[in-house]
């Protein structure tokens, strides 16, 4: 039977990697990690972080979905693609949420309200075509991403990091397929920006347990 990390291991396969040197000291180990990888981040933080990327899973899936089922995606292949990324991200959250609960939390059993209100909503009633549809998926994926990547510091156990980090790789890989999709330019930077990424009013503490990140 395939295990939660062997998924987000074949997800990741093949992928453009997500540069994380805003975490890292320039080898392989992330800053403020001592020599197992572990990141002075308290449990309450970690659960966060993943509760609030499967919430962005949730969302991104939702989304997708919507765009296929308003018929805004007309042409086969790209509704084939982008119904497979609404699968992808529907796996990618029940894997962390099998994270969340590993780690001691609840699990995040809806998409992230306060992105879908702020930023997909307004976006999605301004879609008036095919080629509209594909930016809202490729914003919705380049949110997504850039969120995770933020995320990944605030995962303090070093295999739900890299469980995170296998997620961001394969949103990455979405991301250039959507622009290749839209016939953009593909010329990568030095580092994957963050700037797209969701604020601190989209974080999902978890309500099951006491903020115990000072134990």
């Amino acid at each position: 039977m395939t295990g939660r990390r062997d998924l987000l291991r074949l997800a990741a396969l093949g992928v453009v990697g997500v540069a994380v040197a805003a975490c890292r000291n320039g080898d392989d180990t992330p800053a403020g990690a001592d020599e197992t990888g572990a990141i002075a981040a308290g449990p309450a933080t970690t659960r966060t972080a993943l509760r609030t990327a499967t919430s962005l899973e949730r969302t991104a899936a939702e989304v997708l979905d919507e765009l296929i089922a308003g018929g805004w995606i007309t042409d086969g292949g790209a509704a084939l693609t982008i119904g497979a990324f609404a699968a992808h991200h529907r796996e990618a959250a029940d894997a962390l949420n099998a994270a969340t609960v590993e780690a001691g939390g609840s699990p995040a059993l809806s998409g992230n309200a306060v992105v879908r209100e702020a930023a997909i909503d307004p976006a999605l009633a301004q879609v008036q075509d095919q080629d509209s549809a594909v930016r809202l998926a490729l914003a919705v994926e380049e949110l997504v991403a850039a969120t995770h990547q933020r995320l990944v510091v605030q995962v303090g156990e070093p295999e739900l990091r890299q469980d995170l980090m296998a997620v961001a790789t394969a949103g990455a890989r979405r991301v250039t397929a959507l622009r290749e999709e839209l016939s953009e330019t593909l010329v990568p930077g030095a580092f994957r920006s963050t700037e797209p990424a969701a604020g601190d009013d989209a974080l999902l503490p978890d309500p099951s347990a006491a903020d115990d990140d000072e134990d």
